[in-house]
């Protein structure tokens, strides 16, 4: 009864244990997952901040394109004012040609007149007159030539001035557009982090919550294999207990059988009353199925208790009896329909022949 009551409660405790062990398995995986989450979470942060650094990285790209359009733009400012100014040169240039023509008319009429005054003076002054009118005539209509082209070459680079200026406000538009959409995605990286971070900090909280539990969780399951072990020792010593004193109940049954034995035989030679241990010896070929009959039959018979069985069916089988009150050892066995023949050997021991098969 106690064996059992042992065994129940041993089974109670391995499956407290068992069902302890599964939560802290739970635990264990929910810790697992959590840890998942936590480097997914780190990985999303590193990808955020690879983002924030490609805007800022466009956004300082854009600034640069920004900065090398406004140059083009000043550039081609200055270029346009060298325009304005060589066009004003020009300008000048043919104002004082345009004096020049007008001077070189008059000075032509004056040397016409003087040419006359010449001729009406002597003819020697009239080659060398006409010789330097016509010098500086030549010279009148070579800085006419030259300013003329000065001009056309400022009208040109007024022009090229002007495209150039539109260029660099195409690129000023473009990198403006440009630096716009960097600070745009420079922005949204921004957010993006700080979600990121706050994703990060409540998986880390999950993961290190989990993990409290995991430990509560072993704790507990420390406890409770502590306990049990506890539990076992206490049931194995009450066990052991009992054991000893079945034993002892056992010795004393045995001793008193035997006692009880002892006086018989001294009482009656001739009987065949006995009780406490006994041994049968069970000699020949016999065949396993009729041994199990037989230990099957003789455990049905009262006041016998098989305590030992050795030996085979062909080297012969040797079984121990306890007889807990005086029997008629040799009349009970001729009783059992299997026995052909009892005879004793000694005091405590009989050979039985069991019937052919």
């Amino acid at each position: 009864m106690i064996s059992e009551d042992v065994r129940a409660s041993a089974t109670r405790s391995i499956t407290r244990a068992e069902k302890t062990v599964e939560e802290a398995l739970a635990a264990v995986r929910e810790a697992t997952r959590a840890l998942e989450a936590e480097a997914t979470a780190l990985i999303e942060i590193e990808k955020a901040y690879k983002k924030a650094n490609d805007a800022a990285s466009e956004l300082k790209s854009a600034v640069r394109a920004n900065k090398v359009a406004t140059l083009r733009i000043e550039k081609a400012r200055n270029m346009a004012r060298s325009a304005l100014k060589e066009a004003s040169k020009t300008a000048q240039i043919e104002s004082v040609a345009e004096k020049d023509e007008e001077q070189k008319v008059s000075r032509r009429k004056e040397e016409e007149a003087r040419v006359e005054d010449a001729e009406s003076k002597g003819k020697l002054f009239k080659t060398d007159a006409m010789n330097e009118a016509r010098r500086k005539a030549k010279e009148s209509e070579d800085r006419a030539v030259l300013a003329h082209r000065n001009a056309q070459r400022a009208k040109g680079t007024l022009v090229a001035a002007d495209r150039e200026v539109k260029d660099a406000e195409q690129e000023l538009t473009l990198a403006t557009t440009r630096v716009s959409i960097a600070k745009e995605a420079d922005a949204a990286a921004r957010t993006e982090v700080p979600r990121a971070e706050s994703i990060a900090r409540r998986t880390v909280k999950i993961a290190r919550t989990a993990l409290e539990a995991e430990a509560g969780v072993k704790k507990v399951m420390d406890s409770m294999i502590s306990r049990l072990k506890g539990l076992m020792a206490n049931e194995v010593k009450i066990a052991q207990r009992e054991v000893s004193s079945l034993r002892t109940s056992d010795e004393r049954v045995i001793n008193k059988a035997e006692e009880t034995s002892q006086a018989l035989d001294n009482d009656a030679p001739g009987s065949d009353i006995y009780s406490g241990t006994l041994k049968l010896l069970i000699a020949g070929h016999v065949d396993h199925s009729m041994i199990q009959r037989f230990q099957k039959r003789l455990e049905s018979v009262e006041g016998f208790r098989i305590k030992s069985v050795y030996g085979s069916g062909g080297e012969g089988i040797d079984i121990t009896l306890l007889a807990e009150q005086p029997v008629p050892i040799i009349g009970r066995l001729n009783e059992i329909e299997l026995v052909q023949r009892v005879s004793r050997i000694s005091r405590k021991e009989f050979e039985v022949e069991l019937k052919p098969a």
